[in-house]
């Protein structure tokens, strides 16, 4: 049984991560903010209070995420993290703003950043911490995605994989293994309907990746399927 983190677990793929982990028998700590609609994860802890947490924080407060720590240490050791929680602010060339810039780095770059730094210490010697990043946030296939409105989105995320990278790198000396992995296109709100992958596929692949994982893949970038995307 393994102890499992998601943030933005209310909805998504974050929610159908905790469910697969759920249906898996192990304990999942949901995290998402005090306001938001909460009755899948309600439905989850009413079926078993004692692998069902629900934790609240706003990511885009240092204070919150580490009152967010505070509330997990001495409770809990956490085998695996995922930082799922993220923004897609869509503007193209032209009708680009600070407040979109800013809004997707915080949310799909900072936050990720604090939220491993508040919980470092509550790892596991093994745990796996993995950033939900994305395709278009490769700067080697980046001619892909050049025309969709997707720049300070892809920016942020090509952050978090650098984040990814130098975290790995400063955890070596541990038998943590910390990843970025894409979903691929998932029917999610931010996806939309016409995506190639359902939420509870997604999920189910991403969870199987992620147990496959060994340390020889730290510090790696890798699609939903388990192939190494290039940065």
């Amino acid at each position: 049984m393994k102890t499992v983190l998601v943030t933005g677990a209310n909805r998504g793929l974050g929610l159908g991560l905790c469910q697969q982990y759920f249906s898996q028998g192990d304990v999942v700590i949901g995290v998402c903010r005090a306001n938001a609609e909460q009755a899948d994860l309600l439905a989850l802890k009413a079926q078993d209070e004692d692998r069902m947490h629900i934790l609240h924080a706003d990511l885009c407060s240092q204070a919150s995420i580490e009152q967010l720590a505070e509330c997990v240490q001495g409770q809990f050791k956490i085998d695996v993290l995922i930082n799922n929680a993220g923004v897609s602010a869509n503007e193209a060339l032209g009708e680009w703003t600070q407040t979109a810039f800013m809004d997707n780095f915080l949310v799909n770059s900072v936050a990720p950043s604090l939220m491993c730094q508040a919980l470092h210490g509550t790892l596991t010697s093994q745990a796996r911490v993995i950033q939900l990043s994305s395709g278009v946030a490769s700067i080697a296939q980046s001619d892909k995605f050049a025309q969709a409105p997707l720049d300070a989105y892809a920016m942020s995320k090509a952050a978090l994989n650098m984040f990814t990278r130098r975290f790995a790198l400063q955890c070596q000396t541990s038998k943590q293994i910390v990843c970025a992995l894409s979903p691929g296109w998932v029917q999610t709100d931010m996806g939309g309907q016409d995506a190639t992958s359902t939420v509870q596929d997604a999920s189910r692949k991403i969870v199987t990746l992620i147990e496959r994982l060994t340390i020889a893949d730290t510090g790696h970038f890798f699609d939903e399927n388990g192939a190494q995307l290039p940065w």
